[in-house]
């Protein structure tokens, strides 16, 4: 039997400030008239637009109420971002690794032993080599 492993993994982060500021064009809110609406400061929600600072959950709630877009679908999409962007700097660390990984002669031994995965793919096994170094 084989197993496919299929998954989505963007190079790219979206802030979720695009997804208010969308929702707030739609709605043909100001920033101002949103924190009147949510008691955020301007400055807050000029953070979050321009995707400086983040939703938190007291946050998504406040926005919850103002627009009627449930606080978890405000939450879900910090998430996302920050899991995306935890993503792409270990993807940049593997990058910035391989050459020191092609320095380590013993891989063989260590896929041997059962300690890392037999792979030609130099990004699997710098991948492979920071799990057994930690």
């Amino acid at each position: 039997m084989i197993e496919t492993k299929l998954s989505y993994n963007p190079n790219f982060a979206v802030h979720p400030g695009e997804s208010l500021k969308n929702e707030m064009e739609f709605l043909h809110l100001s920033q101002v008239e949103l924190s009147q609406r949510t008691g955020l400061s301007e400055k807050c929600i000029s953070q979050i637009v321009n995707g400086v600072a983040p939703i938190t959950s007291d946050t998504a709630i406040k926005l919850e109420l103002a627009l009627g877009t449930p606080a978890v679908f405000w939450n879900n999409l910090q998430k996302n971002y920050d899991l995306n962007m935890a993503r792409i700097a270990l993807e940049k660390r593997i990058t910035d690794e391989i050459a020191e990984s092609k320095k380590i002669t013993c891989y063989s031994e260590l896929v041997k032993l059962g300690f890392a995965e037999n792979t030609s793919d130099w990004n699997e096994k710098t991948k492979n080599l920071l799990r057994f170094f930690e």
